[in-house]
């Protein structure tokens, strides 16, 4: 069996699936030892969306307007040239990086359509990997505190900007799928 199967065919699939359960029904995690500290930090995380990296963004677009199931919103443009301390892989870009996103509202759960420049974690998914889902975006109150637990459990740091207001954390030793966490909250200052 091709060992690239699963990923390309089941596990955006998987993917969709655990994030309907955590949208409908929670998940319930054994409270005991370290399960119960993963449990407190489950419930603080509210999910976002799936961050699906495209090798082009309007054939994206159009194949699933054509299907007529996803509500647009507008294109935007992350650039990191206007973004306060953005880093990938613990260095400042350069040049620049520009990736083109657009959200698609596909019954409960948004896409993150990304079409990537630039050495970014979406470059590298998309150059490994091929088109397919990058990430899963959580809201948290607070980034920097979240982070600081993933590391401290082995985790590496991808990428980061606005002073701790997003961060995207490699948990690729299982799955390939990068976890994206957002603040619900400006930083504190200072900082």
């Amino acid at each position: 069996m091709d060992r690239h199967y699963f990923r390309r065919d089941h596990g955006a699939l998987f993917l969709i699936c655990l994030c309907a359960l955590l949208l409908t029904a929670g998940t319930a995690l054994a409270q005991t030892g370290r399960d119960q500290e993963a449990g407190s930090m489950e419930k603080a995380w509210q999910f976002r969306h799936l961050g699906v990296v495209v090798k082009d963004l309007e054939k994206a677009v159009r194949y699933y307007r054509s299907l007529g199931i996803a509500k647009f919103a507008s294109e935007s443009v992350i650039d990191s040239s206007r973004i306060a301390d953005f880093q990938t892989y613990g260095k400042t870009p350069v040049p620049s990086v520009r990736d083109r996103l657009m959200n698609a509202q596909i019954g409960p759960i948004t896409y993150e359509f990304i079409q990537p420049t630039g050495d970014t974690p979406n470059r590298r998914f998309l150059d490994s990997h091929g088109e397919g889902i990058s990430h899963v975006c959580f809201a948290v109150d607070n980034v920097q505190q979240e982070v600081a637990k993933l590391v401290a459990r082995g985790a590496t740091v991808v990428m980061t900007g606005m002073g701790g207001r997003f961060a995207y954390v490699d948990t690729g030793k299982v799955g390939n799928v990068l976890i994206e966490l957002v603040g619900t909250t400006a930083p504190p200052k200072g900082k």
